[in-house]
């Protein structure tokens, strides 16, 4: 089963909290490594990660280095120290270059080895442009209040869509859980 799970809301998060762009997007990133885990309980074998859309590069530059910054000590903090996450096989797909990207390379240099469950790490990712698409979809989750895709990704008609109902920063396992209870029970949809 393949997951994409979009992690929105870290600069609403941000306004709302009193926090600058890159403590909401570590906080974010926190979240995000909780994901993933819960994913992985959930027994999904590959999930995606959609961590910056091509389009998002056209925000002004402090914004972008706050979640290169954030991004780092995300990487530092929860994922190299954490014995389950390194587990992990990393991937970054991306159509840029960007500085967004580097800590991520950085996790999957140090994960290459590995054989275990797959996460890709979507960054400056462009379903249209990119050299290497990502599996079709089965599972897509947004955090938020709303369902919707911000590019355009390998989804086919019996793609689940499901919002967390939080901001990233606040999405808990507890979340996660939820909507694999109401996947199992109702299954994937039929689209007609």
């Amino acid at each position: 089963m393949h997951v994409l799970y979009i992690p929105d809301g870290n600069r609403r998060y941000a306004k709302q909290n009193k926090l600058s762009l890159e403590e909401a997007y570590v906080e974010g990133g926190r979240s995000i490594s909780k994901v993933i885990k819960s994913l992985i309980k959930e027994k999904v074998n590959e999930i995606s990660i959609f961590i910056l859309a091509e389009h998002n590069l056209k925000r002004n530059l402090e914004e972008i280095l706050a979640i290169a910054k954030g991004a780092r000590k995300v990487i530092e903090n929860y994922f190299i120290s954490d014995k389950e996450l390194m587990k992990i096989k990393y991937e970054v797909l991306s159509t840029i270059d960007s500085e967004v990207k580097l800590p991520f390379l950085e996790l999957v240099k140090l994960t290459e080895n590995n054989s275990a469950k797959k996460v890709n790490f979507l960054v400056g990712y462009s379903g249209e442009h990119a050299e290497k698409q990502i599996n079709p979809v089965d599972v897509a989750i947004r955090a938020g209040q709303i369902i919707r895709l911000s590019d355009t990704f390998p989804i086919h008609k019996n793609t689940a869509f499901y919002s967390t109902g939080k901001l990233n920063p606040e999405v808990t396992e507890k979340e996660i859980s939820k909507i694999f209870e109401n996947y199992r029970e109702y299954g994937k949809p039929t689209l007609t």
